[in-house]
This record gives C-alpha cells, sequence and structure tokens, in this order.
C-alpha cells in the first residue's frame, strides 16, 4: 500500500503543525468516546476527521501528520487510553485539599473520596473505552501495541496516584505496613475501583450506597466506600513516634 512521505523536520516542530496534529488527534477521540459510551468501536474516514475541525481543512493536512491512517490510529489510541487527561488524581486532590485541610478524619475522607472518584471513573468515556480497546488485544495488527500502551499508561497515572497517597500518609500521620508498597496500595485500589465499575455496568443495584454500620454515625457509606477504607486500613498503620510517613 502506497504512503505519503513524512512531513519535513521544519513542518514536525512548527506549532502550527502541532496545533492541527492535536486538532485531529482530538476529532478521533470525540468520535470514538461518544460511540463508546453506546458501547460500540466506530469506524471513520480521514473525511470525518476534517469535518470535526472548525476550519475544515483539506486531506493535504492529514498527510502532513501522518503517513497513513494506520499510523494515526496508533496515536489515538494512546491518546484515547491515557488516563491523565481526564484528570481523575488532580480533580480529585482539588476536592480533597479543604477536606483534608479542615481536619476531617480518614474514615469521613475515605468515604467522600470514594465515592467522587468511583462515580468520576464510572461514568467517564474513558472506562468504556478501556473496555472496548481491550479487546485489540487480540488483534494481530494493534494487539502488542494496545497492550504496550495500556502498560505505559497505567504507568504514568500510577505516579500521579502515588503522589497522591503518599501526601494522604502525611497528612493522617500513617505510613505503610512492613512489606507493602505504595504501589501495592496503587494497583490495588485501581483493581477495586474497575471491579465494582464493571459490576456496576451489569448489576447497579448491587453496588449499593446505603450501608449504615455501628461505625458510621448514622450516615450511609457506600459498598466502594466500606471496601477502600478496610484496604486501606489494613495497608497502613499510625505512625508511632520518631517514624516517618510513607
Amino acid at each position: 500500500m502506497a504512503t505519503s512521505p513524512p512531513a519535513p523536520a521544519s513542518a514536525v516542530q512548527s506549532p502550527r503543525f502541532l496545533s492541527r496534529r492535536q486538532q485531529l488527534l482530538e476529532a478521533g477521540a470525540k468520535i470514538v468516546e461518544e460511540a463508546a459510551l453506546q458501547g460500540r468501536l466506530p469506524g471513520f474516514t480521514v473525511d470525518d476527521l476534517l469535518k470535526r475541525i472548525e476550519d475544515h481543512p483539506t486531506r493535504g493536512a492529514f498527510t502532513n501528520c501522518w503517513a497513513s491512517k494506520e499510523d494515526y490510529e496508533r496515536d489515538l489510541v494512546a491518546l484515547l487510553l491515557d488516563a491523565r487527561r481526564f484528570g481523575f488524581v488532580s480533580d480529585l486532590a482539588d476536592q480533597l485539599m479543604p477536606l483534608v485541610e479542615s481536619g476531617v478524619s480518614l474514615a469521613e475522607l475515605i468515604r467522600a473520596a470514594s465515592q467522587i472518584h468511583f462515580e468520576n471513573f464510572r461514568d467517564s468515556s474513558y472506562w468504556h473505552l478501556n473496555l472496548l480497546l481491550t479487546n485489540l488485544i487480540r488483534h494481530k495488527d494493534y494487539g502488542s501495541y494496545v497492550r504496550r500502551t495500556l502498560i505505559e499508561n497505567y504507568g504514568g497515572a500510577g505516579k500521579q496516584w502515588e503522589d497522591l497517597f503518599r501526601w494522604l500518609l502525611v497528612a493522617y500521620r500513617r505510613r505503610m505496613r512492613p512489606g507493602l508498597t505504595i504501589v501495592d496500595l496503587v494497583v490495588t485500589l485501581a483493581a477495586i475501583i474497575e471491579g465494582f465499575a464493571f459490576h456496576w455496568l451489569v448489576e447497579p443495584e448491587a453496588v449499593r450506597e446505603d450501608i449504615v454500620t455501628g461505625e458510621s454515625d448514622g450516615e450511609p457509606w457506600s459498598l466502594v466506600a466500606v471496601t477502600i477504607e478496610g484496604i486501606v486500613l489494613r495497608f497502613t498503620e499510625p505512625l508511632k513516634d520518631g517514624d516517618q510517613a510513607g
């Protein structure tokens, strides 16, 4: 199959080239995300992308950025699977900071944080895209690329979560229990959130939000929050005099 020659180096470095490239990627992301929320992966053409951009560029704008549609699709998958685009960690941190500064208990912080993040994650196109795009791991042309991209993006998002949890451990004077690490905590909580999100798609009423226990002061907890509190308390312990958080 004939392909267009790569863009000249001067074009690759220009702000106009980078802006146009990002516009084309965002146009494709919007098409895929809209379809993902309906449970499907769409087919689309280069012309479909161009129509999504306000000034309706010519096909030359596309071929200046990518030698083929296959090259574009690989870059698009990388963009779609980047959880950092959705601001899960930064948005949650912004909402938690006033709570921490006001002196709420660790239990109350977990109750609020668990529900905020679970709802944001569950309702995002990112979660639905992950369900759909992981199916491409079996695809002979895209499988290894999708797997590698998933691993890389999990690592990038994981670092953000590690920083957030380190901050919270310091704020609440706790540390990881011997033999466990921040990475262990991040991996476990990610698996819990993803598992509950999947279960919610199948049986939403089972992911309860009305749990009242003897320790909840009458305030309802979600099943997600109860589970996460148990994990946090099992993975961490209070600091002793002279200990350092983390």
